[in-house]
């Protein structure tokens, strides 16, 4: 089983977190999903000491997707909300 910890938000001033359990997954899903465009590549290039004479680049690429479509990557998600 695999635990997916999401924040959904509420509104501007307050967020809603959920805990899901997700059983079923595999590449075809994952490849279905990603050319469906529901799971897009963020690159997430962070760039460190900008104004030193040797800034570096730090990198942390990773693949997202948005919670409503998260049952796609799926055969079974269960969504329990943390707050109640």
């Amino acid at each position: 089983m695999v635990k997916v910890v999401s924040h959904v938000p509420r509104n501007a001033s307050g967020g809603k977190t959920q805990e899901g359990n997700h059983k079923g997954t595999d590449g075809i899903k994952f490849l279905t999903s990603l050319a469906g465009g529901k799971i897009f590549y963020d690159p997430g290039i962070k760039l460190e000491q900008a104004f030193s004479d040797k800034p570096r680049t730090k990198r942390r690429s990773q693949f997202r997707v948005q919670v409503g479509d998260i049952n796609g990557l799926y055969e079974h998600v269960e969504m329990v909300d943390l707050n109640d």
